[in-house]
């Protein structure tokens, strides 16, 4: 199985139009393809753990009060280790919630509902957005926080043309209709993404606040 997946996520990152045509008559329903979208996840959620949790974020000297800071390493493993199980578990909600989309909008851009092609065309899609999360890991050197963010940026323009090739394959979208398809679903899985974050932690700050106030 682990042979299969590497070869399965090398083959979409390198030639997916040739890749994509041989998911056609595979199974399509959500406990089919978890093990997929769960591994990729954690990828970047143990990345995020060492770095934050292990390593340690690298702050820079600060001037507090005129009083001068020494920079450093700051470590919290507690809460790395809570928010990379959030991460795969928000994750696994968003990639349903993406194929939901997918599969929502499909009549309105001449494609068919098909809900088993929209989880694989949502999780193939994602792979190089998730994969890219192996490089959270640089957060921990300083001044290259930024490559991180940069490679999600661009591994984001590839799921979208990825998801473009993937839709009129698996869901039948019109090829000039492809790309309306697969950006409209991801604005608005990134929309309710950031929506949902920030509730899921506020509520979490709230519940943390709570329990210190309650130990003093």
């Amino acid at each position: 199985m682990q042979e299969a997946l590497i070869a399965r996520v090398r083959a979409i990152l390198t030639k997916p139009k040739e890749e994509l045509p041989k998911t056609i008559a595979e199974p399509g329903d959500f406990k089919s393809l978890l093990p997929y979208v769960v591994v990729l996840l954690a990828v970047g959620a143990l990345a995020a753990f060492i770095s934050s949790g292990i390593i340690g974020v690298y702050q820079q000297p600060q001037v507090v009060f005129n009083m001068r800071i020494g920079g450093g390493f700051v470590r919290s493993p507690v809460s790395s280790l809570v928010g990379a199980i959030l991460m795969v578990g928000m994750g696994v909600g968003q990639w349903w919630f993406f194929a939901f989309i997918l599969d929502a909008l499909s009549p309105s851009f001449g494609g068919r509902k098909d809900m088993p092609g929209a989880y694989k065309v949502a999780a193939y899609s994602a792979t190089p957005f998730w994969l890219a999360g192996a490089l959270t890991i640089l957060s921990s050197i300083p001044y290259l926080g930024w490559v991180g963010h940069l490679a999600s940026l661009a591994a984001l323009v590839y799921t979208a043309l990825i998801g473009i090739w993937a839709l009129p394959i698996l869901m039948g979208t019109p090829e000039n209709k492809a790309a309306g398809h697969i950006l409209a679903a991801m604005a608005i899985t990134i929309v309710a993404t950031v929506a949902v974050g920030f509730v899921v932690f506020s509520l979490l700050f709230g519940m943390l606040f709570a329990v210190g106030a309650g130990l003093h």
